[in-house]
């Protein structure tokens, strides 16, 4: 009877020692962390443009059930705004599972770092995920079109020698006074000059103008003043797609800076700068001569011009 009693003893603390490994192990809660802007996923470390929204879609798994979990960002004087996109709410929240998505959108220029981890119910910390940002600025494409001007008087509705650096559009000498506050610049061509661009308030250009074309630039009610700037060294022109580096070709020769009316005796290769007037908001550019020659009816001139993109009705590079 002893041994059987003692057998049975035996039998239970196994059953009790069994029972006690078989205790599960509650796992802390475990966070992922997808960041999209435009549908496109960015990894830490990417470049965001500023005012871009940042969608973050955030996946708890947690075994203790979900109860918190934490974001913060560094620095928090960098102006943004936050968004919820879905219903979830933590703070109600007692699940295993939990998605919450959100937007960003930093306003200002810097580096962000975005700190999340998850809580549950027992006070478990989750995996920590860091995500670093570079808030930046893009320098816009600049504007580049390919026109040809021609110096014949009169000529056609088509071609013309009055030319509007926004919009690349030409006019001929017949329409140029009902288009005044468009035209930037003209083309015109004498021996003693040769090829001349020239600003319509140019003293000159409008004799010349007047003489060949009976036109007379007074005419016009607003004769922008275009003003223009030639290079002791040429800036690389082919290389140039934005406008940061428009205006760093600009301005880099600094020791040749001028204010002309009128650049003369252009060929084929040569780069020069201009300014438009105020009323045309003053945008810089800079003008490549690619073809010059002349007919038995007129001079012609082709340039390639590359200027602040008009953001009303932006050209292609």
């Amino acid at each position: 009877m002893i041994q059987k009693y003692l057998l049975n003893v035996l039998a239970f603390s196994v059953i009790i020692i069994s029972c006690k490994d078989e205790v599960p192990i509650i796992e802390p809660p475990f966070i992922t962390v997808t960041a999209k802007v435009n549908d496109s996923v960015v990894k830490s470390g990417s470049d965001i443009e500023v005012d871009s929204t940042i969608v973050l879609t955030i996946a708890v798994i947690a075994d203790g059930d979900f109860n918190n979990y934490s974001f913060s960002t560094i620095p928090v004087e960098m102006e943004r705004t936050f968004e919820p996109l879905s219903d979830a709410d933590p703070l109600n929240f007692s699940l295993k599972k939990l998605i919450d998505v959100f937007s960003l959108t930093y306003h200002t220029v810097g580096t962000t770092s975005l700190e999340i981890y998850a809580m549950d119910d027992l006070n478990q910390i989750s995996n920590t995920l860091i995500y670093y940002f570079n808030i930046v600025r893009s320098s816009p494409k600049v504007q580049s079109a390919t026109q040809l001007l021609i110096e014949g008087f009169p000529n056609s509705d088509f071609l013309g020698s009055f030319y509007d650096v926004i919009k690349d559009s030409v006019y001929s000498s017949t329409n140029a006074t009902l288009n005044d506050a468009k035209i930037d610049l003209l083309l015109h061509y004498t021996d003693t000059l040769g090829y001349t661009i020239a600003a319509i308030d140019d003293h000159e250009a409008g004799i010349i103008v007047k003489t060949k074309a009976e036109v007379d630039l007074n005419d016009f009610n607003q004769q922008n003043a275009t003003r223009f700037k030639t290079f002791l060294t040429a800036p690389d022109f082919d290389d140039i797609t934005t406008l940061a580096e428009l205006e760093n070709a600009y301005n880099e020769d600094a020791g040749n800076v001028n204010d002309n009316s009128r650049v003369t005796g252009l060929k084929v290769g040569d780069i020069f700068g201009f300014t438009l007037d105020i009323r045309r908001g003053s945008k810089i550019g800079l003008v490549k001569v690619i073809a010059a020659g002349n007919t038995e009816t007129y001079s012609a001139i082709k340039i390639q011009v590359k200027i602040e993109s008009d953001t009303t009705d932006e050209l292609p590079l």
